[in-house]
């Protein structure tokens, strides 16, 4: 027979297994998508950084030349360095978050580990339920129900009143009296 209990506790870490194993595959992915987002910016920096440090140099030359003509201006110097300060941020980021989605994946993994465990002592701890037979129980309260109306008539039939709340024990006596029943076509006699 099926233990109810532990079966809503089976179920329960069941659940929790599939649960912790999404979460942690999904965790992986997001792992895995902000770390090649990192290296894309990564690469990104690489190609841009000579170029921004090529204009920025070339900024410097022209400041120096005086004569130049058309020399950048300083707008041109703060957006190149807030180019660089950007991507250098969103690099930063990419890479926060791929280590904040791997430490998550691990947790759900570390959790999916403890709910196994639990899920194996529960496993190995579960005693077999017998089923009862209780048809024997209900033949025997059928019987004590007539045997306790048999003696409630008795008492009513053949007692005086003052006897009308009197218990077992107290009729005990009478019904442990030697005696004869004898049975004819329409009268049962009973001699004490």
């Amino acid at each position: 027979m099926v233990n109810s209990e532990v079966a809503k506790k089976r179920e329960r870490l069941q659940q929790g297994l599939a649960t912790a194993l999404k979460r942690a595959d999904s965790a992986r992915e997001r792992s895995d998508k902000a770390r090649e987002l990192c290296r894309q910016r990564q690469q990104q920096l690489k190609v841009l950084l000579p170029k921004l440090n090529r204009k920025l140099n070339k900024y410097y030359n022209q400041m120096l030349e005086e004569s130049a003509l058309h020399s950048p201006t300083y707008e041109q110097k703060a957006e190149y360095k807030a180019t660089l300060q950007r991507l250098e941020e969103l690099e930063w980021q990419a890479h926060h978050t791929c280590n904040q989605e791997y430490r998550k994946s691990e947790e759900y993994r570390q959790q999916h580990k403890k709910l196994a465990a639990q899920l194996e002592d529960l496993n190995a701890g579960e005693r077999q339920m017998l089923e009862l037979d209780n048809r024997k129980d209900q033949v025997m309260t059928v019987f004590k129900l007539a045997l306790a109306n048999l003696g409630m008539w008795v008492r009513e039939r053949y007692f005086p009143v003052s006897y009308a709340k009197c218990g077992w024990s107290r009729l005990l006596p009478f019904f442990e009296l030697g005696g004869w029943v004898r049975q004819g076509a329409t009268v049962v006699k009973v001699n004490l």
